[in-house]
C-alpha cells in the first residue's frame, strides 16, 4: 500500500482552496496537514487551519518531522520569509514547492529559465499547436481505428444489426447532427436502439468511422450538439483559447468527473475547465492513459 504523504500549505484563502481541492482530488494518498492562511480563514472541516505567522510555520515542522514538503504562494510570503522558509526546508529535508500568485489563472504549462539570479517564467507553446504534433495524433486515430474496424467492428456490427433487424425494420445505424468547436457540423453514428431494447456502450462504437473520416478523435472535446455547444462555447471564452481539439470518443472531463463533488462550480464549468487542461497539457502519454483509464471503467459509466 502507498504511504501517505503529509503536506503543508500556506497562502491566501482563494488560492489555498484550490491547491487543498486540486491535490487532494487528483492524489488519494496526499494528506494535507494544516494551512496557513495569510488573508481570511480559511474554514474546511477535512483540514485543520491557522492564520499564517512564521514563527507557527516553524514551530509547527519542528514539531511535526512526518510533513514532507511545504507549498506556499507569493502573495503569503512578506519580506524576507521566503527566503527564510526555503532554508529551513532545506534544513529539516522537507521539499519545498514555490507557487506565483496569477500564474494558475492563464491555464498554461511554463517553463523555468534563469537569467543571472533570477528566474523567468515564460508560458509554454500547446504541443496540439503544432502540426507535426496534430499529424501525429491523426495518425494514432486512424492507425487504432483502423485495427478496431477491421477485426472487432465486423462482429459486433453483424450481432447488434441481427438484433436490431428481428425487433423492428429500419437501417441499422442512427444519425445525430453534432457539432464541432470550429462550428462545422456533422452526422454522429451510433447503433439504432430498437424498441425494446436497452442502451449499451457497445452502441457508440460505430464512431470509429467519424473518427477515420476526421470528424472525430479517439480523445478529444465532449460530443456536444449543434444546440448545446453554444453554453459549452460561452463558458470557454473565458479561457481565451483560440483552438480546441475535435470532439473524442472518450475525454480527459470523463475520467476526471471527481472534480465537480470538489470544486464550487456547475457539471458543465468544470468540463470546461478539464477540456482547457487537456488542451494545454496534452501529450501521446495523456491520451493512452485517457484510453486505459476510460477501458477499465466502463462498467461505471455504463
Amino acid at each position: 500500500m502507498k504511504r501517505r504523504k503529509h503536506v503543508i500549505l500556506i497562502g491566501e484563502a482563494e488560492e489555498l482552496r484550490e491547491l487543498h481541492d486540486e491535490w487532494t482530488c487528483r492524489d488519494a494518498c496526499i494528506a494535507v496537514d494544516a494551512l496557513f492562511v495569510s488573508d481570511e480563514p480559511f474554514v474546511d472541516e477535512s483540514a485543520s487551519w491557522q492564520r499564517y505567522d512564521w514563527d507557527a510555520v516553524e514551530g509547527f515542522l519542528r514539531q511535526h518531522p512526518e510533513v514532507k514538503e511545504v507549498c506556499c504562494t507569493s502573495a503569503a510570503m512578506r519580506g524576507g520569509d521566503l527566503k527564510r522558509l526555503c532554508y529551513l526546508c532545506e534544513e529539516l529535508h522537507v521539499r519545498f514547492t514555490f507557487v506565483p500568485s496569477g500564474i494558475s489563472s492563464l491555464h498554461r504549462r511554463m517553463s523555468v529559465e534563469r537569467r543571472g539570479g533570477m528566474s523567468l517564467l515564460t508560458p509554454c507553446r500547446p504541443l496540439l499547436c503544432s502540426p507535426c504534433w496534430c499529424m501525429f495524433k491523426r495518425a494514432g486515430d486512424v492507425l487504432v481505428c483502423a485495427i478496431l474496424l477491421l477485426t472487432v467492428f465486423p462482429l459486433v456490427y453483424v450481432v447488434r444489426a441481427v438484433k436490431i433487424k428481428r425487433k423492428s425494420p429500419g437501417p441499422v445505424f442512427a444519425r445525430q447532427k453534432c457539432s464541432g468547436p470550429d462550428g462545422k457540423v456533422f452526422h454522429c453514428l451510433t447503433f439504432r436502439l430498437a424498441e425494446g431494447q436497452t442502451p449499451s456502450r457497445l452502441d457508440s462504437m460505430p464512431q470509429l468511422l467519424n473518427v477515420l473520416f476526421g470528424e472525430m478523435s479517439l480523445v478529444g472535446m465532449p460530443l456536444l450538439t449543434a444546440e448545446s455547444i453554444e453554453p459549452y462555447l460561452a463558458l470557454a471564452d473565458r479561457y481565451h483559447v483560440r483552438r480546441w481539439p475535435k470532439p473524442g470518443l472518450t475525454q480527459w472531463s470523463r475520467v476526471c468527473s471527481h472534480r465537480e463533488q470538489k470544486r464550487e462550480l456547475s457539471a458543465l464549468e468544470n468540463m470546461v475547465a478539464d477540456d482547457v487542461w487537456y488542451d494545454q497539457h496534452w501529450t501521446p502519454w495523456t491520451d493512452l492513459q485517457i484510453l486505459l483509464r476510460t477501458y477499465c471503467g466502463m462498467n461505471r459509466w455504463e
